[in-house]
């Protein structure tokens, strides 16, 4: 058994604790209720290798599942994955490729359009390197609305999408005012 709480030496670890979920315990308990001064020399004290024995063969993407049980998502507000995994990320926020929700630019299945100068339309550089004059003719902007060419979002013909909030995908809010934000 694992003593949490030991009046006699004023402390709040315990000195016998067997279990890897125990150890844990201990290092959070003593971040909450005594803050160390310098962290590295508590993390001496607590080698990884010793809270959870393997970490070290196991990937830090994937946390122990007691650990990503306590984790909550501030993108959706959901327990269990963070934002980076968020299985409703993708659904909320539009392509800067194709204009398309579901998806991110990174992994659009339309054809990539080459990145060109905004300044003169070239596809050999981009406008902070370029020392041509503008010309009249070559507007490449593409559109993060529509996803089409020759226009910015603020310009687009085409019917603006309702801002939405980046943490719960809602219409109502933006992510600064959002109830789900922690």
């Amino acid at each position: 058994m694992c003593i949490l709480f030991s009046a006699a030496q004023h402390h709040p670890l315990p000195h016998m604790c067997p279990t890897p979920f125990s150890l844990f315990l201990r290092i959070l308990l003593s971040f909450t209720l005594y803050p160390p001064l310098d962290t590295r020399a508590h993390w001496r004290r607590f080698p990884l290798s010793q809270v959870f024995p393997r970490a070290l063969s196991h990937s830090f993407r994937s946390p122990p599942s007691i650990i990503m049980s306590a984790i909550t998502c501030y993108k959706c507000g959901e327990a269990g994955h963070m934002s980076r995994s968020c299985p409703r990320a993708a659904a909320t926020r539009s392509c800067y490729n194709c204009g398309e929700t579901g998806h991110m630019s990174r992994d659009c299945p339309s054809e990539r359009k080459p990145k060109s100068c905004y300044n003169c339309g070239s596809t050999e550089h981009l406008s902070r390197e370029c020392t041509n004059e503008a010309k009249a003719g070559a507007d490449t902007r593409s559109c993060y609305n529509c996803g089409g060419t020759g226009h910015m979002s603020r310009d687009c013909p085409n019917e603006r999408k309702p801002k939405s909030c980046y943490n719960c995908g809602s219409t109502e809010h933006l992510s600064r005012e959002c109830p789900d934000r922690h």
